[in-house]
């Protein structure tokens, strides 16, 4: 990718936050990580200049959908794309999250290439 984003990673398992740290900061991309909802909402409290957030499904106290409509409910941060990244077993639930109107879902394990095709696509579209 020629132009670098800023993301906002958040995922509870601190092992996937470095791996996809690790991957797209490789990539060019600069990533502040969060691990968990509660602490990425206060992220984007303090700090609204994210082209992209990278969000987990499953988390405990505060789980990706709630977080997602957390940010779709903020007038700062509305505008910025959500991409699920999530090991969701169920249909449902992934189906859910679909159905509030984001557009973006990865499913991990990932692959690096889909994951930046999808970040493309969201920035450049979201």
């Amino acid at each position: 990718m020629d132009l670098k984003y800023r993301l906002l990673a958040v995922d509870d398992n601190e092992m996937n936050l470095k791996i996809i740290a690790s991957d797209l900061e490789s990539s060019g991309f600069v990533v502040i990580k969060a691990l968990d909802g509660e602490s990425a909402l206060q992220i984007l409290k303090h700090d609204i200049n994210f082209d992209v957030v990278l969000l987990d499904l499953m988390m405990p106290k505060m789980d990706g959908m709630h977080v997602f409509q957390a940010i779709k409910s903020d007038l700062k941060v509305k505008h910025v794309p959500v991409i699920m990244v999530s090991a969701a077993p169920k249909d449902k639930q992934i189906n859910a999250f679909l159905e509030t109107g984001s557009l973006y879902y990865i499913k991990k394990p990932y692959k690096l290439s889909e994951l930046l095709n999808t970040i493309k696509v969201a920035t450049d579209f979201g």
